[in-house]
């Protein structure tokens, strides 16, 4: 038993330094020399190996050591696996102040949020500071910081095993960065304790929003907005995550005007550029709450898809239908991304209604009208059913004389003595 515990160890760290994946030829010979025996003894000793990490992604096999298949496949599995048990807990554990991968939320969310936040501020004429912070290279770092050097034990049936230090990495895109980094910026939250610091309103208090790595950070003034970021940098570099200087902008929301800052906002060794407009989360948003900028925006996004499918929707092969099931999945989302958090002005839906004629007119071509004719300007002349229509309103009859003439009995009583 000590030869079969002291090769396990030796595969174990083989596998934990391995920048590319073991093959199961390679671990079978192993087993092979250092045990000397077949396959079938191997059955317990091959889930003791194999619940470690193998080339930094957790291996899952079966019964028996010459059913295990290649790894890519079983990564996946496996992944699938551990991502399924830890996503209901990481639900219960993360704030309602992250929207980045989670079940239900969206970037809309977010952007709805903040967009209610500024109009409120600028309802209340109120004055808030907004820094809109991003991190250097979260995943990579994250993993190199927070992963490493963390003890994890591996449970075989009723058999729970001592623990284990992790040596290797999870790779970029792995499907636990995305829940493991929320995680990781949960514990930077709670860390900070940044309750009450920031942008009241009535009863509740607002101190950061976030969609993964992009951190807003809201304060009534430039002191508590100073506080809330130095305590979220010397948070966050405990873990890895450093604040990014170019992409982070300062805003300041005031409708007086009464507070004007200088162009940058200096913190400490940072020196944050003042923005009048910032694009958060794939949307354009203002210093005054505007969505003229937006509008403009997603128009001209639009009609730049428009223009790139030009030839395909005004094609003779493709039907009308396939035109259209083109125009709604490819161009409409681009126009009307974030549209749910827009304050629609009616020169702003004119502006959409135009440019929604031009696609319907490509891809209809052109439409025939049947009428003969059409009427003259000017006032028309007097019809006989004019005459009819006001006589039965006179009458008490209504408008719907035509119905009521269908019945003639009715009809003959209703002229002469009226409709009750």
């Amino acid at each position: 038993m000590t030869s079969s515990v002291s090769t396990m160890q030796w595969t174990k760290q083989e596998c934990a330094f391995a920048v590319e994946p073991v093959r199961p030829s390679q671990l079978k010979s192993a087993f092979r020399n250092h045990l000397n025996i077949g396959p079938a003894s191997c059955v317990l000793d091959w889930k003791f190996v194999c619940g470690w990490t193998c080339s930094g992604i957790p291996v899952v096999c079966k019964r028996n050591i010459m059913d295990f298949a290649e790894p890519t496949g079983r990564q996946k599995t496996s992944k699938g696996c551990i991502l399924s048990r830890i996503k209901g807990r990481a639900e219960e554990i993360i704030g309602n102040y992250q929207g980045g991968f989670r079940m239900g939320r969206s970037t809309i969310d977010q952007i709805f949020i903040l967009r209610q936040v500024f109009q409120k501020v600028w309802e209340y004429n109120k004055e808030l500071h907004v820094l809109f912070n991003d991190f250097q290279k979260p995943t990579i770092v994250y993993t190199e910081k927070a992963v490493m050097e963390t003890k994890v034990k591996v449970k075989v049936g009723d058999l729970i095993l001592d623990p284990v230090l992790v040596k290797s990495l999870l790779r970029q895109g792995d499907a636990l960065s995305p829940i493991l980094f929320n995680l990781v910026l949960e514990r930077v939250i709670r860390k900070i304790n940044v309750n009450n610091q920031g942008f009241k309103l009535q009863d509740s208090s607002i101190e950061l929003l976030a969609y993964a790595d992009d951190v807003v950070l809201l304060g009534e003034s430039q002191e508590s907005l100073k506080i809330i970021f130095l305590k979220l940098k010397k948070a966050a570099a405990k873990v890895g995550l450093q604040c990014n200087e170019g992409k982070t902008a300062y805003m300041c929301v005031d409708r007086r005007k009464l507070h004007q800052p200088t162009n940058t906002l200096n913190i400490g060794r940072f020196n944050f550029n003042k923005m009048q407009q910032f694009k958060y989360l794939g949307t354009i948003v203002t210093e005054n709450n505007d969505i003229v900028e937006e509008v403009t925006a997603r128009i001209q996004t639009g009609y730049k898809c428009y223009y790139e499918l030009t030839k395909t929707l005004g094609s003779r092969v493709l039907s009308i239908e396939l035109k259209k099931q083109l125009y709604i999945t490819l161009i409409h989302p681009v126009i009307l991304y974030g549209a749910e958090t827009w304050p629609l002005r009616k020169s702003d839906e004119n502006k959409f209604l135009i440019m929604e004629r031009k696609i319907l007119r490509k891809i209809y071509g052109r439409v025939k009208d049947n009428k003969s004719g059409k009427r003259p300007l000017g006032r028309p002349k007097t019809r006989w059913e004019d005459l009819v229509k006001k006589d039965i309103q006179s009458l008490g009859g209504g408008t719907n004389w035509k119905e009521r003439a269908m019945d003639r009995e009715e009809w003959k009583n209703g002229c002469e003595m009226g409709w009750s």
